[in-house]
């Protein structure tokens, strides 16, 4: 079987998005090992190193191929934007209008876009991997996945999207496109019980195929739990535009610090972006580390043994907390935006006990961080075992929604049609 699977770290430099991107991978080969799997990635993504048994569909050409944000030229922008980016989705249509474009402005654009839905055609399946990115704050993901998503269904193509965390989603034309690409899904697994599952049924996804599984990067976590509890405190300062914590970085600083003198632990920053100005270098700054220090990891494993390696992880960084919570180490999220609230709220309705969360806007948030944290640090060992099975139970029933849709589409009538193209 052929799959092209989508995904909301284009350029693998996010290491939460790679990690679900690898679970996604893992479970189609784990169920389907001669599978076929394409995934969208940007040209200069370094997906061979991080996935070498796959193959690259660029990003630029599914744009193209969907014609919602890209067709060689400013025609595609303006009439993806015309139509809401729905019309566009519909196969057949983005064909005829970038024909015609053809035909006035021949390019070696065209034959990438040949390409590109040679690609599509020949998929069996079209799936997600984990993210959050059905949002305001990422609209052209949202076209793009659910264009894309959307395409295959007018196809006859079974589709999922897997991990998914959704909202805030208040965009009247990115709520019609997520309509449009996600209410037919065969499978949307969810990655916690608040906010998404209410997304989901306002965008019209039947509630028997959203299922609440946790977040896929869970799994990977899990098995690299360590026997024993560390002692670090581990930290990441969350710098990007939609965190909001721009000018928060001393007062999060001070508030390590405390922590650190009051627990007597050492430091690990856990990065999760690879870019140093939204994440590691700021983190080591607000610490008093020179920013030229190096990346403490490369990938998602070197993220995950960092945080084994520590007793309480705090953190801006959403996945930071799930590498943690997913061995056991309790976690506090720091927010101060709707999108970060929406992901810290739901990863602590998954881990009553051990997850928690502080509002940086609100007065008092550096002594808020400095409690909480001093109070997990001293409970992390009577918690651990707690946080280990609810991991377990992440991992069981993510897992479950995976492969209940890798058998249906194995088995069910006309499947498989592109698996000896």
């Amino acid at each position: 079987m052929n799959f092209l699977v989508e995904q909301s770290g284009h350029a693998l430099t996010n290491l939460g998005d790679w990690a679900m991107l690898q679970v996604c991978v893992s479970r189609i080969r784990r169920h389907i090992p001669d599978a076929r799997i394409s995934v969208v990635a940007n040209e200069s993504a370094p997906l061979e190193a991080c996935l070498p048994d796959t193959r690259r569909f660029r990003t630029n050409d599914m744009g193209l191929l969907l014609a919602s944000g890209y067709v060689g030229s400013r025609l595609g922008l303006r009439l993806g934007r015309a139509v809401e980016g729905g019309l566009l989705g519909v196969p057949g249509v983005a064909g005829r209008l970038v024909r015609l474009k053809r035909s006035l402005r021949p390019g070696a654009w065209y034959s990438a876009y040949e390409e590109a839905e040679r690609a599509m055609d020949q998929a069996d399946a079209v799936v997600a991997s984990g993210g959050g990115f059905v949002t305001d704050a990422f609209p052209a993901m949202v076209s793009q996945v659910c264009g894309a998503m959307r395409r295959a269904q007018a196809q006859g193509k079974p589709t999922a999207m897997f991990g998914q965390g959704l909202g805030p989603l208040t965009d009247p034309r990115l709520v019609s496109q997520a309509k449009g690409g996600m209410r037919n899904l065969e499978l949307l697994s969810l990655r916690e019980p608040l906010a998404s599952p209410d997304v989901a049924r306002r965008i019209g996804v039947r509630r028997e195929r959203a299922l609440v599984t946790g977040d896929d990067a869970t799994e990977l976590a899990f098995a690299a739990r360590p026997g024993a509890m560390g002692s670090a405190v581990g930290f990441n300062l969350r710098r990007a535009d939609y965190s909001g914590m721009e000018d928060d970085g001393a007062m999060i600083g001070e508030a390590v610090q405390r922590i650190l003198r009051r627990t007597g632990a050492e430091p690990l920053v856990i990065p999760i972006s690879l870019e140093p100005s939204d994440d590691w270098g700021d983190s080591w700054a607000a610490l008093g580390v020179p920013v030229s220090t190096p990346c403490p990891a490369r990938t998602p494993s070197e993220a995950i043994a960092l945080a084994s390696r520590c007793r309480v992880v705090v953190t801006g960084s959403y996945h930071a907390a799930v590498f943690a919570l997913g061995q056991g180490v309790p976690a506090i999220g720091l927010v101060k935006s709707a999108y970060y609230a929406g992901k810290f709220e739901g990863l602590a309705a998954l881990y009553p006990e051990g997850c928690r969360w502080t509002d940086l806007s609100q007065p008092g948030a550096e002594t808020s961080i400095a409690e909480s944290a001093v109070d997990l640090y001293r409970r992390a060992p009577d918690l651990r075992e707690g946080l280990l099975e609810i991991s377990f139970d992440i991992v069981r029933r993510s897992q479950d929604a995976h492969f209940r849709f890798l058998r249906n589409i194995q088995g069910g009538p006309g499947r498989g049609r592109g698996a000896g193209r």
